[in-house]
């Protein structure tokens, strides 16, 4: 056999072999069911692993590609017809709504800003009191049945942060709210647990 010839041949084969491998592989990836990976239903009952505040598609994105189940969203849900509604959506993602946290801590904002100010020496608990119309706890109350009516078709919703920090010279005051919000809660959206946050300071985890 020629120099050339020998030289040409396995050069030829493998050429040929390329686009042989990829047809072959083409075909069976055609033939192959790939797991459809969803999320069981009953998983939010036990376990979740949230994230605050995701605003944007392309965060909730990577928010999903680190583990993230559940969006904790201050202010309250996202429609599931916007943008953010739809990436949830579509990732199988579900929220835990905030409105009653945020409304909370704006309640409890004008509250110092006009009946228990802070004692001397304490700082403000807040800058600016945004929601001067929360005035009594009836308006506060109002505000969430309205937003638990909006939100009880929402299939994004998963349950409600309703608590987060609470002034320390007001200690106690929200126990009777909360039972109150509780049981709208119950009423509009009886299999949506209510959910506080709690923490505590590092300084007094040294002690």
């Amino acid at each position: 056999m020629p120099k050339i010839v020998r030289v040409l041949l396995p050069i030829i084969l493998i050429t040929l072999s390329i686009p042989l491998y990829f047809l072959y592989v083409d075909q069976n990836a055609q033939s192959i069911a790939l797991p459809n990976i969803t999320v069981a239903q009953d998983l939010y009952k036990s376990h979740i692993l949230g994230g605050f505040s995701l605003s944007t598609p392309d965060i909730i994105q990577n928010a999903h590609s680190n583990g993230i189940q559940v969006e904790f969203r201050y202010g309250g849900a996202p429609n599931p017809t916007d943008a953010q509604g739809q990436k949830l959506k579509a990732l199988n993602m579900k929220v835990i709504d905030g409105f009653v946290a945020s409304y909370l801590e704006y309640y409890e904002c004008h509250r110092t800003k006009t009946i228990i100010p802070p004692p001397a020496g304490q700082g403000q608990y807040c800058r600016q009191d945004s929601h001067p119309e929360l005035a009594n706890e009836q308006a506060l109350l109002s505000a969430i049945e309205q937003h638990l009516k909006a939100v009880q078709n929402n299939q994004l919703v998963i349950g409600y942060w309703i608590l987060d920090d609470w002034v320390p010279w007001d200690t106690g005051s929200a126990k009777a709210l909360l039972s109150k919000i509780h049981d709208l809660i119950h009423r509009y959206t009886p299999t949506r647990p209510a959910i506080c946050g709690f923490g505590q300071p590092s300084t007094a985890l040294d002690r």
